[in-house]
């Protein structure tokens, strides 16, 4: 691998959350990534793509040809790549508690937190993180996404070489050897068989034993002919032809069946008046209310109690819009957000919340849409029913139903998915 490293990831510093103090996290990864170097080698080392500072910005690198993101991964992809950094990351934690390695025990478990699963990489057929040791800024506690994925079998320390066994054996090895050579000539001796007599056949019992096998050859020939004669009368049976069946009697006549009725006359339809104009969307009208723009694309997510949902939108080009990074993701913008929780909250609560996303040049491409409850919790009840309005330019508009349960992980599932054309 050579050149200039890849720009994995980009985040803005103010909406995350650093879980290791005390040293820039350019430094933590000097002495973790030599840690881990030493202890399991530089393939384990590469898991952690370099932090840069950028300004306001946070960026991580890490050297290659081609990356991918987890949310551009098909799901056998997903799985192979969680697999793979699951054993990773278990070796590492073995590392730590192993005592080789003082500043990776330090810095574990924080240094496996990631704010969401678009931390996850491939560079190159193997898997690296960007922003660990980060969570979501209005986060209340780790979210702990990539401890599912860890073996959980403990560090053991190497077995020692069991000197004071194998001396005992080798003892009783010699021992046993020497108590044979002494014992063995006199076992013998004592266990010698005696002379046997040998063997004398009585003439009359032998007489006895020919006229049996002659009387077994004999019963021996009669079967083989009667399995001869039983062949015999076959062959001859199969010879014999068959009687001729008599002919089928022939089918009565058919009956003249009557023509069927003509169909009745086709009655003509009035014609159909023509389509009124569109209705509005009330949503649509919601989200204006708000103070929401619309554009040549709008997505709008809606629902009806003081809950906080959260809308994301992962763009063609695998980049993410939502609630931490609501501008600039491939040229759109959320510019309502009801409901917000968080260290930033909306100043008031309402049981009629929108959140909107607007693009004025939406890129060409295929786009995903998500929908979290925030943080893993909701304010009123267990989960939200929603609804996902898409309005494209030239398009009627699209009207996708769901349901928000508290305890998703950020983004959430995927509620819809369509396609922007190029213009």
């Amino acid at each position: 691998m050579s050149g200039a490293p890849l720009l994995l990831d980009r985040r803005r510093a103010a909406a995350l959350r650093p879980l290791l103090p005390g040293r820039t996290p350019a430094e933590w990864h000097a002495a973790l990534v030599a840690e881990i170097a030493t202890g399991l080698g530089p393939a384990h080392a590469a898991v952690l793509a370099a932090p840069v500072a950028e300004g306001e910005d946070f960026a991580w690198t890490a050297p290659g040809a081609r990356s991918r993101p987890f949310s551009a991964l098909p799901a056998t992809d997903r799985r192979a790549l969680t697999e793979a950094l699951g054993a990773i990351l278990s070796d590492i934690r073995r590392l730590g508690e192993s005592g080789a390695a003082p500043t990776l025990a330090e810095a574990w478990p924080a240094l496996r937190e990631v704010p969401d699963l678009d931390a996850l990489h491939v560079v190159d057929g193997r898997p690296v993180l960007t922003a660990w040791a980060h969570i979501p800024a209005r986060a209340e506690r780790p979210p702990g996404l990539l401890a599912r994925f860890d073996d959980g079998r403990a560090w053991q320390p190497p077995p020692r070489f069991p000197w004071r066994r194998w001396g005992l054996g080798a003892a009783a090895l010699a021992a046993f050897a020497l108590a044979a050579g002494l014992l063995l000539p006199l076992v013998g001796a004592a266990l010698a068989p005696a002379e046997i007599p040998p063997c004398r056949v009585d003439p009359a019992g032998l007489a006895t034993l020919q006229e049996a096998q002659r009387e077994a050859a004999r019963q021996d020939s009669l079967e083989a002919e009667l399995a001869r004669l039983e062949e015999e009368r076959g062959r001859r049976r199969l010879a014999c032809p068959l009687p001729t069946a008599p002919p089928p009697p022939e089918p009565p006549p058919r009956r003249a069946e009557a023509p069927p009725p003509p169909p009745p006359p086709r009655r003509e339809e009035p014609p159909r008046p023509p389509p009124g104009p569109p209705q509005p969307s009330p949503d649509a009208e919601r989200a204006a209310r708000a103070g929401g723009r619309s554009g040549r694309l709008q997505i709008i997510l809606a629902w009806e109690d003081t809950n906080d949902l959260d809308l994301y939108v992962i763009c063609p080009d695998g980049r993410m819009l939502g609630p931490d990074n609501s501008r600039g993701a491939c040229g759109g913008r959320i510019d309502v957000d009801a409901n917000r929780g968080g260290p930033n909250p909306a100043p008031g609560l309402t049981r009629t919340p929108v959140e909107n996303a607007v693009w004025d040049r939406p890129p060409p491409g295929r786009y995903r849409v998500h929908v979290d409850a925030c943080c893993g919790r909701v304010r009123q009840m267990p989960g939200s029913a929603f609804r996902i309005t898409i309005r494209q330019e030239g398009q009627p508009d699209r009207v996708v139903p769901g349901y928000a349960r508290a305890g998703s992980v950020p983004p959430g599932p995927m509620i819809v998915e369509f396609s922007v054309l190029p213009r």
